[in-house]
């Protein structure tokens, strides 16, 4: 998810998922946050993630749970191995 004006940071992430093997994707059409966030809850996204001031000063990313209603702060190091891990337990419950 796009937030502000840290477009390249989150087109970074975007490509750290998806080399990780997530299916990832931004948004493109300057979407409020709300908006985004309904779009990806109509795609049956699992997790949303965003970054706005001050996770890029801190080196971290917010993590929202769609099904879950949660939201987590994990380092941005740490993103994709998180996203993972969750995906593998939903899989894994489902099965």
């Amino acid at each position: 998810t796009y937030m502000g004006e840290h477009r390249i940071d989150a087109f970074k992430l975007v490509q750290q998922l998806r080399a990780s093997g997530i299916r990832a994707g931004m948004d493109h059409c300057n979407r409020s946050l709300k908006a985004q966030f309904k779009f990806a809850n109509k795609q049956h996204a699992p997790i949303c993630a965003t970054l706005g001031d001050e996770e890029v000063l801190n080196g971290t990313v917010r993590l929202k749970f769609m099904e879950e209603s949660r939201e987590d702060t994990v380092r941005l190091e740490e993103c994709a191995d998180t996203v993972l891990a969750s995906l593998t337990r939903k899989t894994a419950i489902e099965s």
